[in-house]
């Protein structure tokens, strides 16, 4: 009895000792197993939906940050929603914007473009994410367009993660992107360009047209109708010319039916450019418009 006396006694005085000095503390949650980071972030005044152009509310800009997801346990982690991911910044709190069909993020300073699933208009980010399995996923936010502040991005789901565990990332403010309009559903690339002396119908004197063949493909994930009157030629000296429609001698039929997403369409178009006026570039005229530069020094002069 003695020595079990003096055992308890010993227990008793570590266990005052370690609360007196802090040693023991109570574990808070474990950290889950999802291992969530940012590939990049955007600010953007309005995108493109399978319903249109979307703009924010007055006074806020849309935020779109692409994240990758890991699994770094050793069981499946399932049922992770866009709901469980919000962003604290500046003392608020932000959840993702739901828009229905997929938004294109586009990077004007690149030649390539990224086009994902904007995860808001799914049931969940996915459906299981295997043990060192990974995922992409687009968020959309709407912040106020005047915040400079970065934030934590944040999933929780008690039933993925388990109860009080929370993966979460910071957000640098001096890493997002801001552009000053919403990303193009085309691309438009100038193949060619030549000028030629052709004479209208009824005419009797020559005009000089130049001719661009143009190479179309849609940026967007629906057909895209390319209506060819709301493209023109502005000149050097900052003159719109419209575009002339039914010529014969044109090239491929450039506005026949939609034009299919990722699928290239070739074809010819034409303006009335007379002497000594020089084209600068086309621009189609959309909710945003399109431009395509044309350099003067290399066109030629055709039959």
């Amino acid at each position: 009895m003695p020595a079990r006396k003096t055992v308890i006694l010993l227990v008793a005085s570590l266990l005052a000792t370690s609360l007196a000095c802090g040693c023991l503390e109570e574990n808070g949650p474990e950290q889950p197993d999802l291992e969530i980071s940012v590939l990049g972030a955007a600010t953007m005044p309005a995108v493109w939906n399978s319903t249109g152009l979307v703009e924010p509310p007055q006074n806020h800009t849309f935020l779109l940050v692409e994240l990758r997801l890991l699994n770094n346990g050793t069981v499946d982690i399932e049922g992770i929603a866009a709901v469980d991911v919000s962003l604290h910044s500046a003392g608020h709190l932000y959840t993702p914007n739901f828009l229905s069909g997929d938004i294109t993020a586009f990077d004007p300073l690149s030649p390539s473009y990224a086009e994902a699933m904007c995860a808001t208009s799914l049931p969940s980010l996915m459906d299981s994410l295997s043990p060192g399995g990974s995922t992409q996923a687009l968020l959309l936010f709407s912040v106020p367009a005047e915040l400079r502040e970065g934030g934590t991005l944040t999933c929780s789901n008690d039933s993925a993660l388990g109860k009080g565990r929370v993966a979460s990332v910071t957000l640098e403010w001096s890493t997002v992107r801001a552009y000053d309009r919403a990303p193009p559903r085309l691309e438009l690339r100038a193949n060619d360009a030549t000028y030629l002396n052709r004479t209208a119908p009824g005419g009797k004197v020559p005009m000089r047209y130049l001719v661009v063949d143009l190479n179309v493909t849609c940026r967007w994930s629906q057909p895209f109708v390319l209506v060819l009157l709301q493209m023109r030629l502005v000149d050097g000296d900052g003159m719109s010319h419209p575009i002339v429609l039914g010529a014969a001698w044109l090239d491929g039929p450039l506005a026949d039916g939609p034009v299919l997403p990722g699928v290239p369409r070739t074809g010819s178009v034409a303006f009335e450019l007379p002497p000594p006026m020089v084209p600068a570039h086309l621009v189609l005229d959309d909710a945003v418009p399109v431009v395509v530069e044309i350099d003067p020094t290399g066109i030629g002069y055709g039959k």
